[in-house]
């Protein structure tokens, strides 16, 4: 069979018809190049097509996030405003304070939180792995969310240094009469006049001139500085959330 085959061939190339061949052999080998780019393109347009609505579920979840980032950012946004209120009367009180009973009265209104924040960022995250962002052809809401990302993610690692910052301050062993105080004031097992109280009042005592630095970087570098926090990412996170929406409508269309 291979050879009835080959002598056919041979046959229209040597005889008057291997014109005819060539041309059918060209319109073949046109037709196998055209059906390879076809089967490339519908690939393509495919991946493309993929790809876009991967992209727009992305853009939903995020936006999903940012919804939960801005409840978040509100919520302790509340506790931290009335945390600073009472922070600022314990500051006054302690100033003025001259008993045992006035720097009772400053512990009871001084609340050390050192909360750690927590961005919802599960959906960036998916972004950067599948190298989405890369591919966004909205290059200004790709920096946005970037943008965004990062400084909340600097935010969270500023307040973690002063987590540690504070705490460690708060055990430096100046501020050891107080804390005992503090602590027997709240479960009394040792008489009071026991417990060294000389430095209430005495603003040239140790124990008195790190408790005064202790309430004042946790009212300013703390309380003060997550709030101002708290707001600014309320705002940045309602902004971008509006701009992957318009993006969502134009893209949906």
């Amino acid at each position: 069979m291979l050879h009835l085959f080959r002598k056919i061939r041979h046959d229209l190339i040597t005889s008057s018809k291997s014109f005819k061949y060539f041309k059918y052999a060209i319109g073949e080998v046109v037709l196998v190049i055209l059906g390879i780019l076809i089967a490339l393109y519908i690939n393509n347009w495919n991946e493309e097509r993929k790809n876009e609505e991967k992209q727009l579920s992305l853009l939903a979840n995020l936006k999903n996030d940012l919804d939960k980032d801005i409840l978040y950012f509100q919520h302790y946004d509340s506790i931290y405003a009335k945390i600073e209120v009472e922070s600022e009367i314990a500051i006054k009180l302690f100033y003025k304070a001259k008993t045992i009973k006035d720097i009772d009265s400053v512990n009871s209104l001084t609340k050390l939180r050192w909360h750690e924040i927590k961005i919802h960022h599960n959906t960036y995250d998916e972004i950067l792995n599948l190298s989405m962002g890369y591919s966004m052809k909205n290059k200004e809401l790709q920096n946005f969310i970037s943008d965004y990302y990062l400084g909340t993610d600097l935010f969270r690692i500023y307040i973690q240094r002063i987590i540690t910052e504070q705490t460690q301050l708060w055990q430096v062993p100046e501020i050891y009469p107080y804390t005992l105080l503090t602590s027997q004031l709240e479960s009394p097992q040792i008489d009071l006049k026991l417990i060294d109280t000389s430095w209430i009042g005495n603003p040239k005592s140790p124990t008195y001139l790190i408790l005064n630095e202790c309430l004042k970087r946790n009212q300013e570098g703390n309380i003060g500085y997550r709030r101002d926090i708290y707001q600014f990412y309320i705002k940045q996170a309602d902004t971008l959330k509006a701009a992957i929406t318009d993006e969502l409508k134009i893209r949906n269309k």
